[in-house]
This record gives C-alpha cells, sequence and structure tokens, in this order.
C-alpha cells in the first residue's frame, strides 16, 4: 500500500491536519470564555471520527499508515492550533506557540505537552520510515517472482 503513493499521502494527510487545525481555532475563537452551559454532546468525539475516517480512507487500511498518522497527529495538530488561535486573536494566549504544553482549560479527552507529542511524532515517523521500506522489498521481491 505504501508504495508509489507514500508521500502524496503523506502530503494530503498534512494538509488535512492544517486545515483542520485552522478550522477549529477559528471556531474557539468564536467563544474563547464560554459562559453558556455545556451541551452533552462532547464535539472532541465528533472531530476524533473525522479524523479516523480520513486516516482510514487515504491510507487504505494499511496498519502502518494508520498508526503511524495517529501518532503524528497531535504533534502538528496542537502545535498549528495554538499559532492559529494566537494568530487569529492577535495576542499571545498561549506564549509557547508550536511548543506549548496542553492548556490547563482545554476539553479535550487526549490533551499532551510538547515532550510526549513530539514522542509520538518521532515513533509515528518510525513506523511510517519502517512502513516504506517494508512495502519497497515486499514489492522488489514480488517483482522477482513474476
Amino acid at each position: 500500500m505504501f508504495y508509489g503513493y507514500f508521500w502524496t499521502r503523506i502530503t494530503f494527510y498534512l494538509c488535512f491536519i492544517l486545515i483542520t487545525s485552522f478550522m477549529e481555532a477559528m471556531i474557539y475563537s468564536q467563544h474563547p470564555v464560554r459562559k453558556q452551559p455545556r451541551n452533552k454532546y462532547d464535539e472532541h468525539l465528533v472531530y476524533s471520527m473525522l479524523r479516523g475516517f480520513i486516516i482510514v480512507f487515504i491510507f487504505m487500511f494499511d496498519w502502518r499508515g494508520i498508526i503511524g498518522s495517529a501518532l503524528i497527529f497531535p504533534f502538528f495538530h496542537d502545535g498549528l492550533y495554538y499559532c492559529f488561535t494566537n494568530w487569529l486573536h492577535g495576542k499571545n494566549i498561549y506564549p509557547g506557540w508550536f511548543l506549548q504544553d496542553m492548556p490547563i482549560a482545554s476539553t479535550s479527552k487526549f490533551s499532551f505537552n510538547f515532550m510526549t507529542r513530539f514522542l509520538l511524532f518521532l515513533i509515528g515517523c518510525t513506523i511510517y520510515v519502517y512502513g516504506f521500506y517494508t512495502a519497497d522489498i515486499y514489492y522488489e521481491l514480488w517483482k522477482l517472482t513474476q
């Protein structure tokens, strides 16, 4: 699955992360302090289902792409979200910008500090590299049998 379309899939996935990070920063910039009571539905569940669907669609059930993508997601998404929020507000709401640790007031179920996000990113990249090279080896072996 990885062979041939690896960089295209990664680029598409990174564009998806960029767009959703900006979209969520715009949504939450409209009401940084929620005065109305929260409804019983958690919007983060919907976001997670959308992300899962996109990952499975892009990597077409290839476990290396799905796991690698799930692991690199917080590094880019959270960092870009903090940068876009600062940019939209025109002030330093998240002083660390991309390197910001998780905010105390986050309603997300999974919020990681920067070092955890970075470690997940490295593990995800390792899985990508492993998947790319093992797919290349399997493809070359398959060509030999033809």
